[in-house]
């Protein structure tokens, strides 16, 4: 349902009608009380005079960053980001290809426990490193 739809729905509603008929609305009292008419009619002007929010990608491109920061990491994702970060690829190029920043993809492997993570203490002596980090055992 996008925003011309929610608003014509609730303008229908507010004026006592059905949403999806526009017949009178008969016998529905919750739908009659002036509080609910009034909550409406906020909501309306709400919706009429606010902007339209922006999608994710446009924020991103707007402040210049990859198309997928800020967005929720999916198992597929994980999968792709193990996958390369097991055959050794480079921070830069693991940011690039899965279009975020280098920092999401050292937070993610950090929180995978591929690496440690980078403000802790250093790593004892013995302990495997990567190129972004030591790794964990």
């Amino acid at each position: 349902m996008d925003r011309e739809e929610v608003v014509a729905a609730l303008r229908r509603l507010a004026d006592g009608r059905d949403p999806a008929t526009g017949e009178p609305l008969d016998g529905l009292r919750p739908l009659q009380e002036p509080s609910v008419i009034r909550t409406l009619f906020h909501a309306l002007l709400h919706l009429e005079t606010s902007p339209p929010r922006k999608n994710r990608a446009a924020i991103n491109a707007e402040r210049n960053l990859p198309a997928r920061s800020f967005t929720p990491w999916s198992s597929e994702d994980d999968a792709k980001l193990l996958e390369r970060f097991s055959a050794g690829q480079a921070l830069p190029a693991l940011a690039a290809d899965l279009q975020r920043t280098e920092g999401s993809i050292q937070a993610r492997l950090v929180r995978l426990g591929l690496i440690a993570d980078p403000g802790a203490a250093p790593p004892a002596a013995g302990v495997r490193t990567s190129p972004i980090g030591p790794l964990r055992t």
